[in-house]
């Protein structure tokens, strides 16, 4: 959503170019701050877990990781 948000923002007249901050800080929290560490937290052990996280890409889970 940020990032959809952010690329409307692009298509105004005048832009500031900081604007890019916004989206990447939003990822990085996801990502490795608030996001899938604290899930992986809460179901790390469980053998269908483990399974699933050596299938599964982190922050898309639609792209599967070739094995």
């Amino acid at each position: 959503m940020w990032w959809g948000i952010c690329l409307m923002a692009f298509s105004a007249v005048y832009t500031p170019w900081w604007i890019i901050f916004s989206p990447l800080l939003i990822t990085y929290l996801l990502r490795f701050v608030s996001g899938v560490p604290m899930l992986e937290k809460k179901w790390n052990g469980r053998d269908d877990w483990e399974e699933y996280k050596k299938r599964t890409n982190a922050f898309v889970p639609w792209f599967v990781k070739s094995v």
